[in-house]
């Protein structure tokens, strides 16, 4: 199952299907693509995540069901695998994140800061992330550091401990190339960031730390891994080769194909 911006969805579905073979189907959640994902809150994506899992395999009994979520797909995977655990006999099997932001992302406080609003509208208000931001939907209030939902896709972690659960964190060597910002504007959001989060390794939106829930409690004990992919690419590149290799090696080491 495939969580996260629609443009991702069909990439990743692509590459994963280039090793999953035999029994085993790759299907993308469509129901919280595109505007849905940006403007709804995180627990009504999950309710529509859902109710299409459920219509996939609700008939059928798959031996076990795996979970990739980019982004905010990996929030709403979280909590749409407890929901499953608990209503279902599904065995929810793995779930891997691609920079999710389990502890939150600094850049949803930006229309609390003029100047830095002026700033990045004069120059990425075309983004549809950005404009978000500033308008400060749903989806980015929830995703407002030690928002009650975040604590919720927390704690439905670390009630799956059987589940094995890995966070692929992205810290990007130019933070400026995810929002295509001047050098001064990108050094400026940079400082802002990491003050919010005490953290100055991002992947030009999301601080490593909240990728890898690092403040969060988990661990070995809640079957919780962690992968640091550094390189030359942003929040917005889960497709690179170098993210689908760490993908199929967990696959392989923990026999999930």
């Amino acid at each position: 199952m495939g969580m996260g911006p629609e443009w991702m969805d069909s990439m990743v579905a692509d590459w994963l299907k280039l090793f999953i073979s035999g029994n085993h189907k790759v299907h993308s959640i469509r129901s919280t693509a595109g505007e849905v994902s940006l403007n709804e809150g995180i627990l009504n994506q999950s309710a529509l995540a859902y109710s299409e899992v459920m219509e996939v395999v609700g008939k059928s009994v798959p031996a076990k069901i795996i979970f990739i979520g980019h982004s905010l797909g990996g929030l709403t995977a979280a909590l749409t695998m407890k929901k499953l655990k608990e209503t279902s006999n599904k065995d929810v099997k793995a779930l891997f994140t691609i920079a999710s932001p389990f502890e939150g992302a600094p850049l949803v406080f930006l229309r609390g800061n003029k100047l830095l609003t002026v700033l990045v509208k004069r120059f990425a208000g075309n983004d549809p992330l950005v404009s978000n931001c500033i308008k400060g939907t749903d989806c980015i209030r929830d995703l407002e550091p030690g928002s009650d939902v975040l604590k919720q896709v927390i704690k439905a972690l670390k009630e799956m401990p059987n589940c094995l659960k890995i966070a692929i964190g992205i810290k990007s060597t130019d933070t400026a190339k995810f929002l295509r910002l001047p050098p001064f504007v990108s050094s400026i959001l940079d400082i802002f960031i990491s003050k919010k989060h005490n953290d100055k390794s991002s992947d030009g939106f999301i601080p490593l730390e909240s990728q890898l829930a690092h403040n969060s409690g988990l661990g070995i004990n809640h079957n919780f891994f962690s992968e640091i992919c550094v390189g030359d690419f942003t929040h917005k590149d889960a497709n690179h080769p170098i993210i689908q290799k760490v993908v199929k090696e967990y696959f392989r080491k923990f026999e999930l194909i």
